[in-house]
């Protein structure tokens, strides 16, 4: 049988004690182009409902938030993924990420999927197999969740882009079939290019997937995940997550009037 030292134990404490207070500032960044969950404002500032939520939850745990904007959201995960920032605003569950990520459970919202068309470029959907003969544009590092992704990869033809700018452009020409992308998301970018008379969306959903709050396993606030999944469980019983969406539904469109 071996034998732990007092001391080692005492120094395991101390560490234990010290990583634990370590947690009085968390960073914060998300997808510059997912409004109105995040995105980056023209003076360069991340913002959105997500934005506001994991600020308002940090400061009740007492613990300072700072937004971290990020150039792209395959920027954004890799900073996470490397350290350089503690939590990542409302990513998808995936197998890839939960190496390097601590989802928080439960989930914070719910966020339908759909499949955006150019008019006239309609085709039937029903299934994930009807995209099969078709090419379809994603904004590099973005996942519709495990089912999605998992079969995206296996069987679908994707071309993937750094901005939703971009890959509405490709559906514009032509150079692609379609465009999957958040419902309430595609909607406001689709009216900030000026393009709601050229682009509709396929039903049913592509899928209906969970987004979260998740930190870093490089962080030290791993040691406030129990006392943030507490908070997060309190408010999925409100209706806050909702009010925050619709009030920056409002906060983007206005931003983003097109003179």
């Amino acid at each position: 049988m071996i034998r732990t030292s007092p001391v080692f134990l005492l120094l395991m404490l101390i560490s234990h004690s010290i990583w634990a207070q370590e947690c009085t500032t968390i960073s914060m960044t998300g997808n510059p182009e997912f409004p109105p969950v995040t995105w980056n404002q023209k003076d360069g500032t991340l913002t959105g409902a997500y934005v506001e939520y994991a600020s308002t939850v940090m400061k009740e745990l007492g613990v300072k938030p700072e937004i971290e904007p990020s150039g792209n959201w395959a920027r954004a995960q890799l900073r996470v993924k490397r350290g350089e920032v503690d939590l990542l605003l409302a990513p998808y569950y995936n197998k890839h990420r939960a190496l390097w990520l601590h989802f928080i459970h439960p989930s914070v919202s719910l966020d339908p999927a759909v499949v955006f068309v150019k008019k006239g470029n309609q085709f039937r959907y029903r299934q994930f197999a009807d995209l099969k003969a078709k090419k379809g544009v994603l904004q590099r590092g973005y996942s519709l969740g495990v089912q999605f992704d998992e079969y995206a990869k296996k069987n679908l033809s994707i071309v993937w882009v750094n901005s939703w700018d971009s890959a509405f452009q490709m559906l514009m020409m032509k150079r692609v079939d379609y465009l999957p992308h958040s419902y309430y998301a595609g909607l406001l970018q689709v009216k900030k290019l000026g393009l709601e008379n050229d682009v509709e969306t396929l039903e049913p959903p592509i899928l209906e997937d969970k987004m979260y709050l998740a930190i870093s396993i490089k962080s030290p606030c791993v040691s406030i995940i129990k006392r943030l999944s507490t908070v997060v469980e309190r408010l999925k019983q409100t209706k806050y997550m909702e009010e925050l969406m619709e009030t920056y539904i409002k906060i983007y469109n206005k931003g983003n009037q097109r003179t």
